[in-house]
């Protein structure tokens, strides 16, 4: 994920997306909870994984 921050803040002009998906299993979301994902939707609670995204712009 280092990689592609640093190429949406060295590269703003030619960035072609905004959001990084993931779908998370509930054993890593500690982890991208850390590295201040967010979760899309409350509908996937219970579910083995979790729809999270990072906003690139928020950088």
């Amino acid at each position: 994920m280092y990689i592609i921050v640093m190429m949406y803040i060295n590269e703003q002009h030619h960035a072609g997306c905004r959001f990084i998906t993931v779908d998370a299993y509930r054993s890593a979301l500690d982890f991208y909870e850390k590295n201040r994902f967010r979760y899309l939707t409350t509908k996937d609670r219970d579910d083995d994984t979790r729809t999270m995204y990072f906003d690139l712009k928020a950088i």
